[in-house]
């Protein structure tokens, strides 16, 4: 399975896919370690806690724009000019990698784009590093007597019941298999049990009720 990059603003007003996806892409995971030298132990490490994320890849924007799916494409320019107001604005964004049997999803802010000009068509070749962004804003307190999330409970058909989950805003399949099972990585039982597309996947509606 190639590799498929989606870019996606936080308001929804703008989603879409890499017209020329990378041959790979890298994804850091690094702990915050620290060491201190004990006496009679010498050096010791003291365990820290996870840095932010961060991904790179490498690729090219074509000057046709997006053939497979953008709507409407993008010009080479517009595709400068959008990534470059994202870094300059510190917009966050979420990056969507998805490759065979894995895949990554992050709200992260653009830290380097680097474009590169080459002798022949007006393709734009590119570097582009992200960092996770984490949002500050005071967590709203749950009101009173409100209890934990739970998956709502629904009458199925043939008088069983069936366990359901309502779709709340910034819900991925990812976070409600979390909710449900308390292990992300069961989302694709959800997608199954759903029948949900590709672009379901992507397009999930706050109110939507989910089988689980």
């Amino acid at each position: 399975m190639a590799i498929e990059i989606w870019f996606k603003t936080l308001d929804n007003k703008t989603a879409f896919m890499l017209p020329r996806n990378p041959a790979e892409y890298t994804i850091g995971y690094e702990m915050d370690h620290k060491t201190e030298t004990v006496h009679s132990l010498g050096e010791v490490l003291l365990p820290g806690k996870r840095k932010l994320r961060t991904i790179g890849f490498e690729s090219y924007y074509p000057k046709g724009g997006d053939e497979i799916g953008l709507k409407p494409a993008l010009r080479v320019k517009d595709f400068m000019d959008l990534v470059r107001g994202w870094q300059r604005d510190s917009v966050p964004i979420r990056v969507i990698a998805i490759t065979m049997g894995a895949s990554f999803n992050c709200v992260m802010m653009i830290e380097r784009f680097q474009p590169r000009m080459r002798k022949g068509p007006e393709d734009v070749w590119y570097a582009l590093d992200l960092i996770e962004w984490k949002d500050l804003a005071p967590e709203k307190l749950p009101a009173k007597g409100a209890g934990d999330e739970k998956p709502a409970k629904e009458t199925g058909g043939g008088g069983e019941k069936a366990n359901t989950y309502i779709v709340k805003k910034g819900d991925t399949l990812q976070k409600i298999a979390q909710k449900v099972y308390g292990d992300s990585s069961r989302w694709r039982e959800i997608q199954k049990k759903n029948g949900l597309s590709r672009y379901d996947y992507y397009h999930l509606k706050v109110g939507q009720v989910l089988k689980v």
